[in-house]
């Protein structure tokens, strides 16, 4: 039956949620995070959705293969998660059945996701997109991690570019120590360290604001002493995104693993300012 119901819909995530189970089992390799990836930015998934008045309208009366006229207000609304404070997020299930399983009744559709992503860029409701909430192949991904999947490259080229040439003419001295926060669902950080020692190879973006991004699950705490440089844009963005640019190629090093979800670095060598 279960085949069935795929060929109907024409949708088969069988392969994404195999990596899914694998990601559980914390035995994904990198290769596969990237297949991963790969295969949800080309998926369609089921997004649960509420339906507006105008097109329930009639809709108990009408025949099967009959075709209905809607007016301009028909259209639906997205089902969300509620997360803490006013926060949201939007649920996308690999298949109809997963959906079922979390007790949820509700219409749903199936959205590519280059289609969701332009939708989404559309609005700043959402904060995560959770890939089977409340089932066992439950997965999240930030919001701004996941419309950047759908950047081209070209248009990323020039947002660097652009954020090197006001590195390079706006970043300050600092005239005493400070700390950073950034927090990430992927300790790649750590992950990407040689000998300890972590070295983006773009623009580094993190936050003076400690509380910043709690909900995930890796902590940094980025120690900048006296004398090193930052590009600092708190008064822009405010508290709540981004607020500090590190130049790219400034060495980070490991001082202390607090705990297993905790690291502090302090900020070395900066050659992009050489």
């Amino acid at each position: 039956m279960k085949d069935e119901i795929k060929q109907e819909s024409g949708v088969d995530n069988s392969r994404l949620e195999e990596l899914l189970k694998e990601m559980d089992a914390g035995l994904v390799e990198p290769a596969k995070k990237e297949e991963f990836l790969k295969l949800f930015k080309e998926s369609q998934l089921f997004m649960p959705i509420i339906l507006s008045d105008e097109w329930l309208k009639g809709i108990e009366d009408s025949k099967p293969g009959e075709t209905r006229t809607v007016g301009e207000n028909a259209g639906f609304s997205i089902n969300y998660l509620k997360l803490e404070g006013d926060k949201r997020a939007v649920p996308l299930f690999t298949s109809t059945e997963l959906m079922e399983s979390t007790g949820l009744q509700s219409s749903c559709i199936a959205f590519y996701m280059e289609d969701l992503a332009d939708m989404l860029k559309q609005t700043d409701k959402y904060s995560l997109v959770a890939i089977n909430p409340l089932t066992n192949l439950e997965a999240g991904m930030p919001i701004d991690s996941f419309l950047n999947l759908f950047e081209s490259a070209d248009e990323e080229e020039e947002v660097i570019k652009n954020i090197l040439a006001i590195l390079e003419k706006h970043s300050v001295v600092l005239e005493e120590n400070i700390s950073l926060v950034f927090r990430s669902d992927e300790n790649f950080m750590k992950e990407q360290a040689v000998n300890g020692i972590f070295v983006p190879h773009v623009p580094f973006r993190a936050s003076t604001n400690p509380d910043f991004q709690k909900e995930l699950k890796y902590t940094n705490i980025l120690l900048i002493p006296e004398g090193k440089r930052i590009l600092f844009v708190g008064s822009v963005v405010g508290e709540d995104s981004f607020n500090t640019f590190i130049a790219p190629l400034t060495e980070f090093e490991i001082v202390e693993e607090v705990d297993e979800f905790t690291t502090v670095w302090k900020i070395g060598a900066q050659p992009f300012y050489e």
